[in-house]
């Protein structure tokens, strides 16, 4: 449960990698885990989330500039509908964030 170990993988996977699906992929697993984490385990901490807001913010960039915005917007959605009453400022950050960019999934 090391987020630094987890973005370490994503960007030795995205030096090596030709697929824009799969790396994207990744990148929303890994917010998808760390909502899990903290729905499981509890509120964490700030660094947590600052890590997580930004893996999300990249992800969602990254989407849009690939064109797969439509593919995965769900899954964006979801993430952003779990974090709801999360501490931090959690979720008030990606909806901020989805509604800045959901506009390109359309």
């Amino acid at each position: 449960m090391r987020a630094s170990v987890a973005r370490k993988a994503i960007s030795d996977y995205k030096k090596i990698s030709c697929s824009n699906t799969g790396l994207a992929d990744i990148m929303l697993t890994f917010v998808e885990s760390g909502v899990w984490c903290t729905k499981e385990y509890g509120d964490i901490d700030e660094t947590f989330y600052c890590s997580m807001e930004s893996m999300y913010e990249s992800a969602i960039k990254f989407f849009s500039k690939e064109g797969l915005s439509k593919e995965f917007n769900d899954r964006f959605f979801d993430i952003v509908e779990d974090t709801t009453n999360m501490g931090w400022g959690f979720h008030d950050t990606l909806s901020d964030i989805y509604d800045t960019y959901a506009s390109d999934a359309d």
